[in-house]
């Protein structure tokens, strides 16, 4: 009730932070748990309930993205936050949290997610789908962190706007800004929880959220998966994820609108940014010994 009575645009009331609802997911004999407050956009209904069940090994429920990931929506929703007492006035902005899960399509063979330092490159090449994989590239990764865990790893890090040629930057070119927490989940697949800022959340106060609802991840592996993450381990002992990344210095494409009347596509790029960087396998493995 505090919370709500003394709401500020520093300070903003988000509803159920306190109580958040807590979520299970059997993702194909894994179990994802997690606490998020309720969806409460009441001008939009949830993207996507919380599934209580998925096959991770069916194409069901995955849309492809031109031969390099395919991802599956377990969850979406809308956190809304208010400034004034009450919530009387409109939202001064909102936190989306969405749980989703990629099948690396583009992985090479000989190459596996539950080996960190591919795990890693897997989170480098979708960090460039979100930077110059588009035509309004992100930068990144920023803050990378990895969370404390006793068997995969979970990698935290930021995305925001490029304001390489923004004359004035507003505050919202600060506050909506992205974060991800990802872990391996198979050979092939990535679980990724998203924060995605829009409006004007405080930076502090969005950062709080994520971080309290990543101190509630835990991942419940399957026998099959704990038996395959131990034989990753014994046949590359020495891999590990980096602990500390700065933001990668790549090129953003050039582009404009497209004359769509004249059978322009919506945007057109002028010049090519980066290309996406290229998986590396080295053998390192205590077979080859």
């Amino acid at each position: 009730m505090l919370n709500r009575l003394f709401a500020s645009r520093k300070r903003p009331f988000l509803s159920g932070l306190n109580n958040p609802q807590h979520i299970e997911m059997d993702i194909s004999g894994s179990k994802l748990e997690l606490d998020v407050p309720a969806h409460n956009d009441a001008s939009l209904p949830e993207q996507q309930a919380p599934l209580s069940h998925f096959n991770l090994y069916s194409t069901d429920g995955f849309d492809p993205d031109g031969g390099t990931f395919s991802t599956a929506l377990l969850m979406g929703r809308d956190l809304d936050l208010y400034a004034a007492p009450f919530g009387l006035s409109s939202s001064m902005g909102s936190i989306s949290v969405k749980v989703a899960i990629d099948r690396v399509d583009c992985l090479p063979e000989g190459m596996t997610c539950l080996n960190p330092e591919y795990f890693e490159q897997v989170v480098m090449r979708f960090i460039h789908r979100l930077g110059p994989g588009r035509h309004f590239g992100l930068m990144g990764p920023r803050a990378w962190r990895l969370l404390p865990t006793d068997h995969l790893p979970w990698v935290v890090y930021e995305m925001h706007d490029d304001l390489t040629d923004v004359i004035e930057p507003t505050s919202h070119h600060f506050t909506e800004y992205s974060s991800y927490a990802v872990t391996p989940l198979d050979d092939r697949y990535i679980l990724r929880i998203m924060f995605l800022n829009t409006g004007s959340p405080p930076v502090e106060f969005s950062r709080r959220v994520r971080d309290q609802i990543c101190r509630s991840l835990k991942l419940t592996l399957s026998a099959d998966l704990t038996r395959r993450i131990a034989e990753a381990k014994n046949k590359w002992p020495d891999a590990k994820i980096s602990e500390y990344r700065e933001p990668e210095q790549w090129i953003q494409p050039k582009w404009r609108n497209g004359r769509t009347s004249e059978g322009e596509p919506h945007i057109v790029i002028l010049e090519a940014g980066s290309p996406a960087p290229e998986f590396k396998f080295e053998d390192k493995s205590n077979i080859s010994k």
